[in-house]
């Protein structure tokens, strides 16, 4: 039975980080019980794709990481029911001007049609967007203290890592991945150490957290 839902967003960084299986094994879910769209592998691999023909380096290596773990993830294809509930969070959104894309409205529908456990996404505004949603839509708050953040993942991360600077050095490694990662690990200052990287994700966590204070899970809890 399926417990968790995985958006591309973490599929995509993880992928180029080359920590998408770690990431993906922070989330208490096996891999067999972890959903992704069906769609993933098309939409995330031609991004990479074209991130490569761009002359990003190692966007091969990232598609062949993702290849070989959506392998072993779940692929989905939403019911009409879940479709159609997806559309109308989506057109919610966009009336209250709120970012929620079609990808993220899908997990949203899957989360609350099948109550699942856990969403795993790396798109803050999807998360705020929810939050906002939650009061108008009423099946939105099904998912409320389920979500988790990506910066979540990584706390959780750093803390069963054996050698947490191997963590930092594939963020820093590809710093153009995402800005606030970047930030949190202080990749410009290697004199700083992890408790002050778990200390930049907790207050990225927070930040969210202060926009979105039903929807982000508490903490990452234990299988």
């Amino acid at each position: 039975m399926s417990s968790a839902a995985v958006d591309n967003d973490i599929l995509h960084k993880g992928a180029w980080y080359g920590l998408l299986r770690e990431l993906l094994s922070m989330i208490p879910a096996a891999p067999g019980e972890t959903l992704v769209l069906g769609q993933a592998k098309f939409v995330v691999g031609k991004r990479l794709e074209r991130q490569g023909k761009r002359g990003a380096a190692n966007a091969q290596h990232a598609l062949e990481r993702l290849s070989s773990v959506l392998a072993e993830l779940a692929l989905v294809e939403p019911t009409n029911e879940e479709t159609a509930f997806a559309a109308r969070l989506e057109n919610a959104a966009q009336k209250a001007g709120l970012a929620l894309d079609s990808g993220e409205s899908l997990l949203c529908s899957l989360v609350v049609h099948r109550d699942l456990k856990h969403f795993a996404t790396g798109d803050k505004r999807a998360i705020c967007a929810m939050e906002t949603l939650a009061q108008t839509h009423g099946e939105m708050a099904r998912a409320a203290g389920r979500v988790l953040c990506l910066e979540q993942l990584f706390v959780r991360l750093l803390a069963a890592a054996t050698d947490p600077g191997v963590v930092r050095r594939a963020v820093c490694d590809e710093h153009h991945v995402d800005r606030a990662l970047t930030s949190c690990f202080s990749c410009s200052s290697p004199e700083i150490g992890p408790d002050q990287w778990t200390e930049g994700l907790s207050s990225y966590i927070e930040s969210v957290r202060a926009d979105a204070p039903s929807m982000l899970s508490v903490t990452v809890p234990e299988e």
